[in-house]
């Protein structure tokens, strides 16, 4: 009984074609995560008359047939049943791999050194012996880039003939195979054999995940014409099943809240990564909220969102027998957000002492940190608030104080809004149109009857010795200048003015407010 199992497993070895695990004939690694199923089913027939398609050779023609295998990890097991091949049988293991270069080796029912001659006449009985027979391969296949994949192997069974089928090869067969992926799911591949003239060209195209078509012709340049032409199409099916599939888990429906830790607020655009590529990244939506499907288990996770959080390692528990669960998750501020609202608090409170300048200062420093963020932007519209009333309530008082003629008051009302504002262009045009005002007045005033006037010289006096003269900035004194034209007195400030253009000639700002010292002095006829 036991020769019997023998001699069937045997002769059933080399008899199917297109199976999982190969292209067409050649074998190619699989390694997956967990258990899979495949299924496959395949059909083939000539294409043109020649010397290997005639009836009498119909063990070789393409058959058909089913197949059904399993892989888990890097071993792969597969069986199969072809219209007159009887069984095959496919048994191998990748021993290395990197993901983009792999060695394998085992059994495989499809792949012999001349495939032409089986189940013909033409295999004489001493050819090799059964044991022999058994069409055992070690290959090393390589995915270098994206685009391009192929292995190059050798089958160590001998059972195999010569160009005239006279006499038996003792050589092993070599065989190449090479793919090409212009897109994703299509492949388009070549394979053949040293010692032999069977050659594949095909494409293989998986719209759908786990579902593959298989389109083969062969190509042969057969004794004895040894003509060149296709004379066979092949056609397969393959399916791929994860045991997931097959055992579902208990699936839970995850909902996921993401929030700050100190106002619970949701945050949105905050990505969930699993640590361990569990499940795809996830990003919460407008309302900080997450939806998907996991299976019970503990996934650890990280979360990372704006700057204004920290990132946040935490793991997601779910618990088993339990359909719909919800898990919420809690930000902290990252420490350049907390710098960043300390510096808005100071802004208030200066705000709150009506110190606006300053509040300003502060609130720049604050928004060069974080120029986007709604609390800042909202102490900002405050300020402006707050300002915008007390340039009205200034303004008010400085049109009662032109009302009445008091002119000085009217103009240190104005140059209070020029220390909240001083780009103010429109509050610096009216203080010179008041001052205008006032020289006009002040010179009509003093217009009195021309007298000669007696001068008595004054006794001489002993010189007094020349003071060294203070070293001050340019920008020093233009401010000391300012502040005295601002208080009206206009020929001490040209001094400070004459000062700044002495030490920086082509200092604008000090040549305008020299000019208008000398226009004023002049209208006012000192």
């Amino acid at each position: 009984m036991k020769r019997v199992f023998v001699g069937i497993l045997l002769s059933g070895l080399c008899y199917a074609q297109i199976f999982s695990g190969n292209q067409a004939d050649i074998p190619l690694p699989v390694v997956t995560e967990g258990f899979n199923l495949y299924v496959s089913g395949f059909g083939g027939g000539k294409i043109t008359e020649g010397y290997y398609t005639r009836d009498q050779f119909k063990g070789i023609l393409p058959p058909f047939g089913l197949a059904v295998g399993g892989a888990y990890k890097n071993f792969y097991f597969n069986i199969g049943y072809a219209k007159e091949k009887n069984l095959d049988l496919t048994l191998q293991h990748t021993v290395w791999n990197n993901r983009k270069y792999f060695v394998l080796w085992g059994i495989n029912g499809l792949l012999l050194p001349d495939i032409e001659s089986e189940g013909t006449k033409y295999i004489p009985a001493e050819s090799t012996s059964k044991f022999l027979r058994i069409p055992i391969f070690a290959e090393f296949y390589a995915r270098p880039i994206k685009f391009i994949e192929g292995g190059l192997g050798i089958g160590l069974g001998k059972f195999s003939q010569n160009k005239y089928l006279d006499q038996p090869l003792k050589v092993p067969g070599v065989f190449l195979t090479i793919a090409l992926k212009p897109v994703e799911f299509v492949r388009i591949f070549w394979e053949g054999y040293s010692s032999t003239w069977k050659r594949n060209l095909g494409v293989a195209i998986g719209p759908f995940k786990g579902v593959e078509i298989i389109s083969a012709f062969r190509y042969c340049s057969y004794p004895p014409e040894d003509e060149f032409r296709f004379q066979q199409v092949f056609l397969g099916l393959r399916a791929e099943i994860p045991s997931e599939t097959m055992f579902k888990p208990a699936m839970a429906e995850i909902r996921i809240l993401v929030k700050e830790q100190a106002t619970g607020k949701p945050v949105a655009g905050a990505k969930v990564e699993s640590t361990d590529g569990k499940f795809p990244p996830l990003v919460t939506d407008d309302f900080g909220e997450i939806s998907t499907v996991l299976k019970p288990g503990v996934y650890p996770v990280k979360i990372n969102s704006s700057p204004k959080y920290a990132p946040l390692a935490t793991a997601l528990e779910i618990p088993e027998k339990q359909k719909n669960v919800t898990v919420e998750l809690r930000l902290r501020y990252s420490r350049e957000y907390l710098d960043y609202k300390g510096i808005l608090d100071r802004s208030r409170d200066l705000l709150r002492k009506n110190e606006i300048k300053n509040a300003e200062i502060e609130l720049s420093k604050a928004l060069k940190l974080f120029p986007d963020d709604e609390e800042g932007l909202r102490v900002r519209d405050s300020i402006n608030y707050v300002k915008s009333n007390m340039i009205k309530e200034i303004l008010s008082r400085a049109e009662n104080y032109l009302t009445q003629k008091r002119y000085q008051d009217a103009i240190n009302e104005l140059q209070r809004i020029l220390a909240l504002d001083e780009k103010n262009e429109m509050v610096r045009q009216r203080i010179d149109s008041i001052r205008t005002v006032m020289l006009q007045e002040r010179k009509r005033a003093e217009q009195v009857p021309e007298r000669p006037i007696v001068t008595t010289p004054p006794p001489q006096a002993r010189p007094k010795p020349a003071q060294p003269e203070e070293k001050v900035s340019v920008p020093e004194l233009i401010d000391r200048g300012k502040k005295l034209f601002f208080e009206g007195k206009y020929r001490e400030a040209k001094s400070y003015f004459e000062r700044a253009l002495k030490l920086e000639p082509g200092n604008k700002e000090a040549k305008f407010y020299l000019d208008k010292c000398e226009s004023y002095i002049k209208m006012m006829g000192q």
